[in-house]
């Protein structure tokens, strides 16, 4: 009998943790617009020039506008560059993706997430 108390107390003392991190008060995330995905377009494509995955002619690329595209993953904004001073054709349109939270999560010139 003791030891049936026992693992009842130890148990209840094992839930508690998770009762009090329990609340009411979780943030939520209002989506993105599209301008706010353009600023972080663009603020992506300039980290990429920096770090030098990108030549520095990227910084002057013209902007399409943006356009936002359902996926598996959900709802994510499609922001398109183009630079005509990029020697390989296929390489001349960068595709970057922003999801609806405002984080950028992939670019790249296929235009594939």
């Amino acid at each position: 009998m003791k030891n049936l108390v026992q693992c009842i107390v130890i148990a209840l003392m094992a839930m508690m943790p998770v009762q009090l991190m329990a609340h009411a008060n979780h943030a939520s995330f209002d989506p993105v617009t599209a301008e706010q995905a353009e600023a972080v377009a663009e603020k992506t494509v300039h980290n990429l020039v920096s770090s030098k995955q990108l030549a520095e002619s990227w910084k002057s690329s013209k902007k399409q506008p943006v356009t936002q595209r359902e996926t598996r993953y959900g709802k994510v904004w499609v922001v398109v560059f183009t630079n005509d001073s990029e020697k390989a054709e296929d390489k001349r349109t960068l595709h970057v993706f922003v999801d609806e939270f405002g984080n950028p999560i992939s670019a790249n010139h296929e235009g594939k997430i």
